[in-house]
């Protein structure tokens, strides 16, 4: 009689280990694809280091790409079946974050050196108005390599722009004069 009871609650305590390691089996799978999405956007991130050493912006804006790819799809994976680790969804949700805060500061740093691997992004930055152009249609402001076409003239060196890179007249540019965000201060 022991001896039955014993193998009745074996086999219970064995199904029920059973369906344990499912849960963790598959909460595994779940941090284990997250884990494997970050160490390629730390490779990719590592890369940009030795192009921008180098001056390979292009290099640098294809990476930017590639960041953003691995970004999205860590988030779309966490946002359908992350609740399954709660755990890997609360550090990979901040890693995914600090990944677009990289690639935003990154992408403000090609706009500087290289705006022209950035035709058709959107940046937001901040640039030290250089020469000023009276032009028929508003006031081109230089800012290092990349132009700024406003409607008034800022009263301040300092701008605070947001827009999408176009190439106008020759030169990557941000035209301010259609709803784009200028400051400054």
């Amino acid at each position: 009689m022991k001896l039955k009871i014993l193998k009745n609650a074996n086999r219970k305590g064995t199904k029920f280990l059973s369906y344990v390691l499912i849960v963790l089996s598959i909460m595994g799978s779940v941090g284990f694809f997250c884990f494997i999405l970050e160490e390629a956007f730390q490779t990719i991130m590592f890369s940009t280091w030795q192009s921008i050493d180098v001056g390979q912006w292009k290099t640098v804006a294809q990476a930017c790409d590639l960041m953003e790819q691995d970004c999205k799809i860590m988030k779309w994976t966490l946002y359908t079946v992350g609740w399954i680790n709660p755990l890997a969804l609360i550090s990979y949700r901040q890693y995914a974050r600090a990944g677009d805060h990289y690639i935003k500061a990154l992408r403000c740093k090609i706009a500087i050196h290289a705006p022209e691997e950035l035709i058709g992004k959107t940046v937001a930055l901040s640039v030290t108005a250089g020469k000023i152009e009276v032009l028929d249609y508003g006031y081109r402001i230089h800012g290092g390599q990349l132009c700024i076409l406003v409607d008034q003239i800022p009263t301040q060196k300092r701008l605070h722009i947001k827009g999408k890179i176009k190439m106008h007249g020759g030169n990557p540019t941000i035209d301010l004069r259609k709803g784009e965000t200028l400051k400054w201060e």
